[in-house]
């Protein structure tokens, strides 16, 4: 599947299957604080995201009106970040 996102000039191409797509202001991050990432971690995340773009989804549950992010924290935040 090759779909594509214009990520305020960046191109971001989605590989993988999905179910919907939502903007990032749609979700909220489940998990807070509980995970830390490192800078060199970041910064090989971005790479790989505008090298190869989005190969695993983003896995959300929706409940009580609410689209909650469960699998892929990392990606989406760094995904957000590219577009600004």
């Amino acid at each position: 599947m090759a779909k594509k996102t214009d990520g305020g000039g960046q191109v971001i191409e989605i590989k993988c299957g999905y179910d919907a797509l939502y903007q990032y202001k749609e979700l909220t991050q489940s998990q807070g604080k509980l995970k830390n990432i490192t800078k060199d971690a970041t910064q090989k995340l971005i790479n790989s995201i505008k090298n190869n773009g989005v190969v695993f989804p983003i896995y959300v549950w929706q409940d009580g009106g609410k689209n909650w992010i469960i699998g892929g924290h990392h990606r989406s935040s760094v995904i957000y970040n590219l577009q600004r």
